[in-house]
């Protein structure tokens, strides 16, 4: 037995050896597992630049033959760049990006499908997926774009320094990225010490930056405030010259001060006291001539008619006249209002001949079914005699810089179809201007499937060069209808678009042939937009045949209309006439569930479920061949863990975490062209 426990045993080196065996593949299984790199960092870019979104498959391999998909969730469709086995698809790519976006030939091979996207635009701002379903595999790139033309800083006096008798200046500047750095320099060139510099990131991205520094009487009063960013090599510059006097006055002792201002508020009381005791002796004046003039400004039609009048009954009407016009006085205003028709801004117009102080005043704003919105006008606003303030949507820009054009951040932009409600209102929450504007273009298409026809519903003749109807017939490639310069669509009348080889009943302005456009039968499916020239969809209509828009008047009770995506959560309004799926979230966490109401099968094959959870990137599940969500049935999909029992009706998704109630979740069902059918978000 000693003999035998003596004996070198050869399981332990065969042992040690299948170990090592066994982590050389795991480890190579490891490493072998591909894998999507995007950017860690923002990618910046310059309006009309070219830039390289970049993403690489590693470990490299060839993907040439494989569909490759670039997209926007806030798109729809959401589709930026597909190409499939070497060859673009565009037929379901967003048209803002048609002609505009590649991927790399010669680098597909090597697994780079970096996406470049040419000549770009303020609005290709935003988060980009690169996506291969094959391997189900995506990755995450956010483009930030700057302006070509960064305004330079603005100067501005910020207050008093009394204890080193000097002035405090501001300097701010706006639409910079990357952050910048803030120097301030006097006339020689030299740096001057000034406070920490206060950066604010906005909504698209872009940083302002201020900084404050307070300048002493020397030598030289010459300030500069620079504003530099050496990554994007972009450098702005603004100086000020604080003139001497200026600081002799601030320096000057402080009993002086004191006795100055006691002065003048002595003289303000005494002013406001002349002022009340003036207006008291005209109130009382102005009564006294209306009732020994027995009431000649009450009626003057009845007195040239010698109607006689009563004077008991007119001096008991004046003595309260005085009140009722002054009432009326204070209420009257010569503000208007008017609401962009490009959806970019709205427009305040002073029509007295005094400058009007907007401090405090408000101005609210309903879009559709939303929930009201509230910009309050800040102290320094003035809107002056005969002149106008234009408040900006979100991501528009003033044509120039200045105080009469404000940035209202939370108002976005809207459409034609969209119904606005504006309201102006005064320090005192008194309402001093309404201005409600509805929606007032509708499509219909004809029962017989002759022609499309445009109905303008406002009293205003409306300019149709440059707009365009964009029309998909069941699954065919869209067709595009442009209106030519002298086509005007006028007050409360229609256009008709007819069809190929439809004669209209007689000829004229209003009666236009689309050479393109073929008739539909009662069973297709077609999809009509009406663009504007600032290429904002203002209506879309969906019908799987004409039988179902029998209503010939656009502007009647049963019309097609389209007033926002407000209205039913749903970021394409015209898909829920196409499609009765529905999507509901599991308030516990562990499934969502899709219902199809209809009463026919629905092959979900290709279609996709996004789905974002708080502020996390969305992630994308991709229904398989053999998925069919069956007529009145329900799919589930399930997160892992959960399932109670393995069927076609209930899938499993991997990549899905539970979720608690106090998660913010939204969920987007998308079909096979890249549209977005139904959103639900709890």
């Amino acid at each position: 037995m000693l003999h035998q426990m003596n004996r070198p045993s050869l399981q332990s080196p065969l042992k040690i050896f299948c170990v090592l065996v066994l982590h050389l593949l795991l480890t190579h299984s490891c490493r072998g597992q591909p894998q999507l790199i995007g950017s860690s960092q923002p990618i910046v870019a310059t309006v009309g630049d070219d830039v390289i979104l970049p993403c690489q498959l590693k470990p490299a391999q060839d993907v040439s033959v494989l569909t490759v998909e670039w997209t926007r969730a806030d798109l729809n469709p959401i589709f930026v760049h597909v190409q499939r086995a070497g060859q673009e698809t565009t037929s379901a790519k967003h048209e803002s990006y048609q002609g505009r976006t590649s991927l790399p030939i010669d680098g597909l091979n090597q697994g780079n499908i970096s996406l470049k996207l040419s000549r770009v635009k303020l609005s290709d701002g935003g988060n980009y997926t690169c996506y291969i379903p094959h391997i189900n595999k995506e990755s995450f790139v956010e483009l930030v774009v700057v302006s070509d033309v960064i305004p330079s800083p603005v100067i501005s006096v910020a207050g008093l320094d009394r204890d080193r008798g000097g002035a405090v200046l501001q300097c701010e500047s706006k639409g910079w990225y990357p952050e910048p750095e803030v120097f301030w320099l006097d006339g020689e060139g030299n740096l001057l010490s000034a406070g920490p510099t206060e950066t604010v990131k906005g909504p698209d991205g872009l940083y302002t930056v201020s900084s404050r520094v307070t300048v002493e009487k020397r030598l030289s009063n010459s300030i500069t405030c620079r504003v530099q960013q050496n990554n994007i090599n972009q450098i702005r510059e603004t100086y000020i010259i604080v003139a001497d006097d200026f600081l002799k006055v601030q320096s000057r002792s402080s009993p002086v001060i004191i006795g100055l201002a006691v002065s003048l508020v002595v003289c303000i009381v005494a002013v406001f006291f002349f002022v009340w005791k003036w207006k008291q002796n005209m109130i009382n004046t102005k009564s006294c001539w209306n009732t020994t003039e027995g009431g000649v400004n009450k009626n003057l039609s009845d007195d040239a008619e010698g109607q006689p009048l009563n004077v008991a009954g007119t001096n008991e009407e004046m003595q309260t006249r005085p009140e009722a016009s002054n009432l009326a006085r204070k209420n009257s205003t010569e503000v208007f209002m008017k609401v962009g028709q490009n959806g970019k801004y709205l427009r305040l117009s002073n029509k007295s001949k005094e400058d009007l102080k907007l401090e405090g005043w408000k101005l609210r704003v309903k879009l559709n079914d939303q929930n009201p919105i509230m910009f309050t006008f800040e102290e320094s606003i003035k809107l002056k005699a005969e002149d106008r303030v234009y408040i900006w949507a979100s991501g528009c820009i003033p044509p120039f810089p200045g105080p009469s054009n404000l940035t209202w951040k939370d108002l976005q932009r809207w459409a034609k179809g969209d119904k606005l409600l504006v309201e102006l209102i005064k320090c005192h929450e008194e309402i001093v201007k309404t201005t409600e504007r509805e929606a007032t273009v509708f499509v219909d298409f004809d029962p017989d499937r002759n022609y499309l026809r445009l109905f303008n519903k406002s009293k205003e003749d409306l300019k149709l060069e440059g707009w365009k109807l964009r029309v998909k017939l069941n699954h065919e490639n869209p067709i595009m209808y442009t209106f030519e310069k002298s086509i005007k669509l006028k007050a409360e009348e229609n256009v008709y678009i007819w069809a190929s080889g439809c004669t209209p009943p007689f000829p004229g302005p209003f009666h236009l042939t689309w050479m393109d456009l073929n008739r539909w039968t009662k069973g297709d499916k077609l999809l009509v937009e009406l663009i504007n020239c600032d290429e904002e969809i203002v209506k879309t209509i969906e019908t799987q045949g004409a039988s179902q828009h029998n209503d010939t008047n656009p502007a009647g009770k049963n019309s097609t209309e389209t007033q926002g995506a407000s209205q039913h959560n749903d970021t394409n309004p015209a898909s829920e006439n196409s499609t009765e799926v529905f999507v509901e979230v599991d308030p516990d966490g562990k499934y969502l569930r899709l219902t199809n109401e209809s009463e026919e099968d629905l092959k979900l094959e290709g279609w996709r479920l996004r789905v974002k959870v708080n502020d996390q990137n969305p992630i994308m599940y991709i229904f398989e061949k053999s998925i069919i969500l069956r007529a009145e049935e329900n799919v589930y999909i399930w997160v892992p863990g959960c399932v109670t029992h393995s069927s076609p009706s209930n899938l499993r998704w991997k990549d899905l975490k539970r979720w608690t109630k106090e998660d913010k979740l939204l969920v987007e069902i998308i079909n096979c062209d890249g549209e977005i059918m139904k959103t639900t978000e709890v």
